[in-house]
């Protein structure tokens, strides 16, 4: 489907739609592919249709030791992801086609190769000569950022670079701050990376890299240590910095300053995802210092222990991405075992995760939950909140709507739909709502800027 430029919703500061202030969370076990009960299984990222990208500890029943097997859940098992031959695979970075990069074994535990992953074998996606290369995560357009073994020697060894790399597999090595060696951690929609890297003085610096740009140090909170973990498509940054005393703390940078994010009563933390509404998830300790996985909402730390059901069995130890819609995982333990995690957030009204990735002269896709599943929803976009009637007798929050899509939810109750977005829709800000005209049902509003 093509949106003509008088049938664009352009949105303004991507902000979730009006929320309680304590959203709680059905949980949800991704399961295992080990039959080893004590192996453990852990979450790595998460994309707007709800799948999880992450890994399985699998001993062999045999005595014959421990492989790593890294998987997608597709929202009702793991599909695991094989080597090329034996050995192992782990876990690197997922985005919303459901294509997973990671690295893996290729002829022993010497040599470490980077995969991309597109639901058959996998493609081998190295980098450099050295046989190392771990791919570390991968944007809507195939773009990928990850750190492999350079020709750098320092110390008579050679050194860790990160790179990025397009979907052809043409590749770059961002370089370093002054220092001998960077490591990659995420990449938005943009194509910008984030990281950590040395300078001359091996302090451990953390980097934003873009194209036009080159790398630049984003600071600390006064100690010398940065460390991201991840970018949104406003180029919002989380992680953990040290500050004057040395304490690891979680942090929010954006537009140049970084922010000290709260803890829940302890002295260290790490903020390890945002999604493009700023809401941030992590880890952080509690006031007997026991880690917690925690999640940020306009600034404000909460449990996300207890924003589930008491009694669940689960301790949830860290949370470690978010997507638009809200859904969060992460890893914890479910009666003694490491297990990875979904939470689902319960909902009032169905929910949208405006366009993504919101550029202009792109393909872009809305997705959405929460709807009765089989329902017919319509898609309605304005530019001024106010009140529009649906001949049903509600109303939606927009100010002369317009209908421009329609889609069919699935039997989970979800949408996808896809989008052209002009170049004309750049810098245009409108407001968006779903609804089921069958059974009157009105979503929640949201806003978003289109870049």
């Amino acid at each position: 489907m093509r949106l003509t430029t008088s049938a664009l919703a352009t949105f303004a500061s991507l902000a979730l739609p009006s929320a309680p202030l304590a959203q709680t969370y059905t949980i949800v076990d991704l399961g295992t592919l080990s039959a080893t009960p004590e192996d453990g299984v852990r979450a790595a990222d998460i994309n707007n249709r709800g799948h999880v990208h992450g890994e399985n500890d699998k001993s062999d029943p045999f005595g014959g030791g421990v492989q790593w097997r890294s998987f997608l859940w597709d929202g009702t098992a793991q599909q695991e992801i094989f080597p090329l031959t034996s050995g192992s695979t782990w876990s690197g970075g997922l985005n919303d086609a459901d294509q997973c990069v990671g690295k893996f074994t290729l002829g022993g535990l010497l040599a470490m190769h980077g995969y991309f992953w597109d639901g058959g074998p996998i493609e081998d996606r190295t980098v450099g000569q050295r046989n190392f290369t771990h791919q570390m995560d991968i944007n809507y357009a195939g773009n990928s950022t990850g750190t492999y073994l350079s020709e750098e020697v320092w110390q008579y060894r050679y050194q860790y670079h990160a790179f990025v790399m397009n979907s052809a597999g043409e590749w770059r090595d961002v370089g370093t701050l002054g220092g001998h060696e960077s490591f990659a951690r995420a990449l938005n929609d943009r194509s910008h990376a984030v990281g950590y890297t040395r300078d001359a003085e091996n302090h451990h610096l953390g980097y934003l890299w873009t194209f036009a740009g080159g790398m630049s140090d984003i600071g600390h909170l006064g100690g010398t240590y940065c460390d991201p973990e991840e970018i949104n498509n406003l180029d919002q940054i989380v992680g953990a910095s040290a500050n004057e005393v040395g304490e690891h703390r979680p942090f929010l940078w954006q537009g140049g300053v970084m922010s000290e994010l709260a803890t829940l009563g302890g002295s260290t933390g790490r903020a390890r995802g945002i999604n493009d509404f700023g809401v941030v998830v992590g880890t952080t300790t509690d006031a007997t210092e026991t880690q917690r996985a925690t999640i940020w909402n306009s600034g404000v730390a909460s449990d996300l222990n207890e924003l589930i059901e008491p009694g669940s069995g689960w301790d949830l130890t860290g949370a470690r991405a978010i997507n638009e819609l809200g859904e969060i995982t992460g890893t914890g333990s479910l009666n003694g075992n490491q297990r990875a995690y979904r939470l689902n957030p319960i909902l009032d009204a169905p929910r949208i995760s405006g366009l993504r990735p919101g550029f202009a002269d792109r393909d872009n896709r809305i997705f959405g939950f929460g709807f009765t599943p089989g329902a017919v929803v319509d898609l309605y976009y304005g530019f001024d909140p106010g009140v529009t009637p649906l001949a049903c007798g509600e109303d939606l929050g927009i100010a002369a709507a317009r209908l421009f899509a329609t889609a069919t939810a699935d039997d989970e109750g979800r949408i996808e739909i896809d989008l052209w977005l002009p170049a004309t829709a750049k810098g245009r800000a409108p407001f968006l709502q779903a609804a089921e005209p069958a059974a009157c049902i009105i979503g929640e509003l949201l806003s978003q800027q289109i870049r």
